[in-house]
């Protein structure tokens, strides 16, 4: 098996190289990950332990390109973390499908990397409704929406307003983001919380503005 370790922290890697090789792990280190990203595809790891402390954005834009299957191998995606992980990155870490987050590097937490390895399930546990901000007005229940634009490969959360049919209307956390989408491009993947189950599907762009208009592809749930 192949581990990929993600990190400009020598204790980090240190430690996570240790206990992957003690389980049979051959790994590769990279301290870019933008070079790992380049890499991915030829190495088809089965594994890839990423420190969102060195890469705080970049760690979602990676995850999301290695979940679409480009490479033919989907890894299992496990984070480093900072003890604090706020709520809204959960979510996305879960909407991403994310094996599961760790954030110590002493016995109990590298116990609980151990875990995340071994399980078949991810760690992270879906929001409850009392903290998190239901749509009451759509018909499904969709929480926070995640994609890469297809031109900038910026990375676009948000929530959505409304949901009908295979039509969602989408408010972006960061406008200046999602400057460049224009209505007919084609998004590989969306991935968001539907009804407490994550999801994922392609989607095509209806109209842009405050709001983004977005046409759903066939849902596949993780």
């Amino acid at each position: 098996m192949k581990a990929i370790i993600i990190s400009d922290d020598d204790d980090v890697i240190k430690k996570v190289n240790n206990t992957l090789i003690a389980h049979n792990f051959d790994t590769i280190i990279y301290r870019w990950l933008l070079k790992a990203l380049d890499n991915v595809e030829e190495i088809r790891p089965d594994v890839v332990v990423i420190s969102t402390s060195d890469y705080p954005r970049h760690w979602k834009t990676f995850s999301q390109f290695v979940k679409c299957g480009i490479s033919g191998n989907i890894p299992q995606i496990i984070l480093y973390t900072p003890d604090f992980f706020p709520v809204t990155e959960v979510e996305k870490a879960a909407a991403l499908r994310i094996k599961g987050t760790f954030s110590s590097l002493d016995k109990s937490g590298l116990e609980k990397f151990v875990s995340i390895l071994k399980s078949k399930t991810s760690n992270l546990i879906p929001e409850t409704e009392e903290n998190t901000i239901i749509i009451e007005q759509s018909e499904n229940k969709i929480y926070n929406l995640i994609f890469t634009h297809p031109k900038t490969e910026a990375f676009i959360t948000g929530i959505v307003l409304t949901y009908k049919n295979d039509q969602i209307e989408f408010k972006p956390d960061i406008m200046p983001l999602v400057q460049g989408l224009t209505a007919g491009d084609h998004i590989q993947e969306v991935s968001f919380r539907n009804n407490n189950k994550y999801s994922y599907c392609t989607a095509d762009i209806v109209s842009t503005g405050e709001i983004i208009v977005l046409r759903l592809g066939k849902i596949y749930e993780n």
